[in-house]
């Protein structure tokens, strides 16, 4: 069913990639890979500017059927129906029948993510990554090994190589590995020996797919980056001064070269070739400074494209160091967001308008009954609030994890429905997580939409 309606919902309501800024990129790497030009902009124009997965994946389709991206939706529809397949079983592990009906309808139905099929972005693929390493942990959590050579290690092997995987697909899956290696360590079901084996296998295993992108990276840029889009998504969208904006400077030539492009993008979403955009993404990411005031304008003249995120970093950590207070609050403020059920369009989701209340209780009934699926759901939404904290919340960016958000939600939900509600810590916490749900609901409606 839910390969029938991911389908559905992807074809119906796809959208051309130069509709949207990233599509429109990932799409003429795609394209540039499978014309043998390596990952660049074009011919002369490596970059690093995106992680390499996805773009990857693209291509492989392009290269069997043509640059058809009917084919890539479809493809979509069916990895994130296997994710939602994969998510369902687990609440069945964890709760039974009743949760996974549950939990395979919800997430069957949620829009956020039915949308994002439809479109050539990663969200897809990283929610099925997402789901496959959840998968795999939680068959390792449960192997309890005694010896430290044990067939669990394959697990802790395989779920290491989706993180990796996952990495490349989006870099803040960077520090799951981390978050996953603690988890392992302070378990305390095993001997010190076999945690600190499984861990370190972990480790190995999700930095093995990672290494060959940073040497490629560190041999044409001189940087063993995974992408270079952090930078300006660590400043620019999350410890940006507003004032910096407030006076206009004079950006250099090629700025406005590039911007005369910019300017007939009407063109290009009337399902126009996206390589029109190549030379403004020949810029980025420095183009985005090139917006704001002078003094800011000199600092990215110049730069090459990872000097430019280096300097992005920069002047993120400058404002953070200046303005301690504001970031810390609107830290938090990202955080609460995560529990708001608007999507990327400022629009009510309605799976997590009726899910989100219940997902705290549903944290707790999920390690009351099996604390390894608690361990593994725990550290996937810990990477999330961390993300959000540090960097930056933004609905679309959550849509990967909603399955994880699901799953909680729906085994709350389904113990509540079988008297679990009359235990007094349940019914504290479902009114802890309703007070949750409507703080961070006010905050988004009575605030500006999210991009």
């Amino acid at each position: 069913m839910s390969v029938s309606i991911a389908s559905f919902a992807a074809i119906r309501f796809s959208e051309h990639p130069s509709l949207h800024w990233d599509a429109a990129h990932y799409t003429l790497l795609a394209r540039n890979l499978g014309e043998g030009n390596g990952f660049s902009n074009g011919p002369g124009h490596p970059t690093a500017f995106r992680p390499p997965l996805y773009p990857t994946v693209v291509s492989l389709v392009f290269r069997a059927v043509g640059e058809r991206y009917r084919a890539v939706y479809l493809l979509q529809a069916v990895l994130y129906a296997i994710a939602v397949t994969g998510s369902a079983w687990l609440a069945y592990r964890i709760a039974g029948r009743r949760a996974m009906l549950l939990t395979g309808i919800l997430a069957s139905v949620n829009l956020s993510a039915l949308g994002l099929a439809g479109m050539l972005m990663t969200e897809t693929l990283f929610s099925f990554l997402i789901v496959c390493c959840m998968l795999l942990l939680y068959g390792a959590f449960h192997r309890n090994s005694k010896r430290v050579l044990s067939p669990g290690l394959l697990l802790y092997a395989g779920a290491g190589l989706f993180v990796g995987l996952a990495t490349l697909c989006r870099p803040n899956a960077a520090g799951w590995s981390l978050l996953a290696g603690a988890t392992i360590l302070l378990r305390r079901r095993e001997a010190f020996s076999v945690r600190l084996a499984s861990a370190a296998v972990l480790l190995i295993t999700a930095v093995l797919p990672v290494v060959p992108w940073m040497m490629r990276n560190q041999e044409v840029f001189g940087s063993p980056c995974i992408a270079t889009t952090g930078g300006m998504t660590f400043w620019g969208f999350r410890h940006r001064d507003l004032s910096v904006s407030s006076s206009e400077g004079t950006p250099p030539e090629e700025f406005f070269r590039t911007e005369s492009i910019a300017q007939q993008r009407d063109l290009a979403e009337k399902g126009g070739d996206v390589a029109r955009l190549m030379p403004i993404f020949n810029m980025c990411p420095r183009y985005f400074a090139f917006f704001h005031s002078q003094a800011l304008i000199d600092r990215f003249t110049g730069l090459s494209e990872t000097e430019a995120d280096r300097e992005f970093y920069r002047m993120g950590l400058e404002y953070s160091l200046n303005n301690p207070l504001r970031v810390l609050l609107e830290s938090l403020q990202d955080v609460l967001r995560v529990f708001s059920p608007l999507d990327r369009s400022g629009r009510i989701n309605p799976v997590l308008f009726i899910t989100l209340p219940f997902i705290l209780c549903g944290m707790y009934l999920v390690w009351r009954h099996d604390s390894a699926a608690g361990a593994v759901l725990g550290t996937m939404f810990l990477s999330l609030l961390i993300t959000s904290f540090l960097i930056l919340y933004e609905p679309r960016y959550r849509v990967p994890f909603e399955p994880l958000m699901i799953i909680f939600a729906s085994v709350g939900i389904s113990a509540c429905n079988t008297g679990a509600w009359k235990e007094k810590r349940v019914r504290v916490l479902l009114v802890a997580g309703t007070l949750l749900f409507t703080v961070a609901s006010y905050m988004t409606l009575s605030g500006p939409q999210s991009s």
